[in-house]
C-alpha cells in the first residue's frame, strides 16, 4: 500500500492507494495541531478501514510549499517511518496536490496556499488535451499577483482536495533519500 500525508496547508490529508488499487482518504482541518494529530488520525484512519500500517510499503509526504512548521511535520513523519519500516519515501508538490483533481479537465488553474502578512504559495498551470502547461511554476508572491491570473479557476485547500492516482499517473513525485530529504519551504525575505 502506498501511503500519502500532507500537512503543508490548514488541512491534514491522509491518502491511501491500497494493493487493490483504490483510493481512501481522510482529511481534517486543523487548529495548528498536524503535529499532534497525525498519529491519532492516521491510527483511526487504518482502524476503521481495517488495515495495519504494517502493509504499508510506500510512504508520500507533501514537501511544501507552505506552512514552514506544516510541510517539517509530514516530511519527518514520512521519513521516520520509512527509516523504521525500511520502505521507499517519496515527495509531491503541495500546490500538486491540490491541482491533482483537475489534472484531466482542460482549463486554467491556480493553486494557493495562504502564507503570512498577505503573501500566497502559488503555480498555475492550463490543462488542454491532457497536456499541462506550468503557466508559473511554484513561487511565493504578494497576494496582489492574483490580478494577472483573473482567468484561472482558483483552488485552496479544502477537505475534498487531491487526486493520488493522479499525481502517480503524472509522475509529479520524487524518490528521496531518507537522510537527506529537505522540504520544499521557497524561501524569501518576506518569511
Amino acid at each position: 500500500m502506498k501511503l500519502f500525508v500532507d500537512s503543508s496547508s490548514k488541512y491534514l490529508y491522509i491518502d491511501l492507494l491500497d494493493n487493490n488499487n483504490n483510493v481512501l482518504k481522510t482529511s481534517r482541518m486543523g487548529k495548528n495541531d498536524h503535529s499532534e494529530m497525525l498519529v491519532t488520525t492516521l491510527e483511526e484512519f487504518l482502524k476503521n478501514n481495517n488495515l495495519d500500517i504494517k502493509n504499508i510499503n510506500e510512504v508520500y509526504v507533501g514537501r511544501g510549499p507552505g506552512s514552514y512548521t506544516g510541510v517539517r511535520i509530514s516530511g519527518t513523519f514520512g521519513k521516520t517511518l520509512a527509516f523504521i519500516r525500511n520502505i521507499k519515501l517519496f515527495s509531491f508538490s503541495s500546490l500538486d496536490y491540490l491541482l491533482s483533481s483537475y489534472l484531466n479537465k482542460d482549463g486554467k488553474y491556480l493553486s494557493m496556499i495562504e502564507a503570512k502578512k498577505n503573501h500566497i504559495y502559488l503555480k498555475a498551470i492550463t490543462v488542454k488535451d491532457n497536456n499541462i502547461t506550468i503557466d508559473l511554476d511554484e513561487t511565493f508572491a504578494s497576494c496582489d499577483i492574483l490580478e494577472n491570473y483573473t482567468e484561472y479557476t482558483k483552488i485552496t485547500p479544502n477537505e475534498e482536495n487531491g487526486n493520488i492516482i493522479n499525481i502517480l499517473n503524472n509522475n509529479l513525485y520524487n524518490e528521496e533519500d531518507v537522510f537527506d530529504y529537505t522540504p520544499n519551504y521557497i524561501r524569501s525575505e518576506f518569511n
